[in-house]
């Protein structure tokens, strides 16, 4: 190209002239050829590059929906099954073997206390009085292995001069059942029922009953 204002040749691609210095303008068609603009990628460049963007985002779509799949149909499954593993039949099971366990030492202590009498062991006396405003002094004597079905203490009762053998034979609740045996100086009537009840260390309650009508009483312990 040559300058505009002396003439000069000036090579293509200058921006000043070389001898008289006059800054140069370069002509419209270079320019636009030179432009950055003409770096954008043409609609069939991008054509050609979507094929190569289908090739990897199709596999990883892929990928993410066989996780999924594998998620669902294995671990999953895998999580929930131990809630599955107790039945209620084992808990029945264990809660009998349990309430087994907890009812044998109550039996145990249940069987000793029917089989014992050992804490009677002593002598016991106070005043009973029958229905009909009787009073009268009764004292019972126990020896220290005191079981049942055998006897193991004796009785006076000194306001009539009643005496006798104590045969225990029953135990119903928290009473003693007794039988009056071996009697000597007594009426020939007997006793349908007769028992006492502990009410404390210390103290005793006494109940008769037989066809002259009831007497009760509270003994000490002596």
């Amino acid at each position: 190209m040559k300058c505009p204002n002396c003439g000069k040749h000036v090579p293509e691609g200058k921006k000043f002239c070389g001898k008289c210095g006059t800054k140069l303008i370069q002509p419209i068609g270079k320019a636009i050829k030179s432009s950055p603009k003409n770096n954008v990628p043409s609609s069939e460049t991008k054509k050609a590059s979507e094929p190569n963007k289908r090739k990897w985002l199709l596999p990883l779509v892929s990928g993410f929906i066989g996780l999924a799949i594998f998620i669902i149909l294995v671990i999953k499954p895998s999580v929930v099954e131990p809630k599955q593993e107790s039945s209620p039949e084992v808990k029945v099971e264990n809660t009998e073997y349990e309430n087994k366990q907890a009812s044998e030492p109550i039996m145990e202590a249940e069987e000793d206390r029917i089989n014992s009498l050992g804490f009677l062991e002593g002598t016991w006396g106070g005043t009973a009085e029958a229905e009909n405003g009787d009073q009268f002094d009764i004292t019972f004597r126990f020896g220290k292995n005191c079981q049942f079905n055998q006897i193991c203490g004796s009785f006076n009762i000194s306001s009539f001069a009643c005496s006798g053998d104590v045969k225990f034979t029953e135990l119903e609740g928290d009473k003693y059942i007794f039988l009056a045996t071996n009697k000597s100086g007594c009426s020939d009537e007997d006793a349908i029922l007769e028992w006492l009840k502990i009410i404390n260390d210390k103290e005793l309650e006494y109940y008769s009953k037989g066809e002259w009508g009831v007497s009760e009483g509270i003994l000490d312990k002596r």
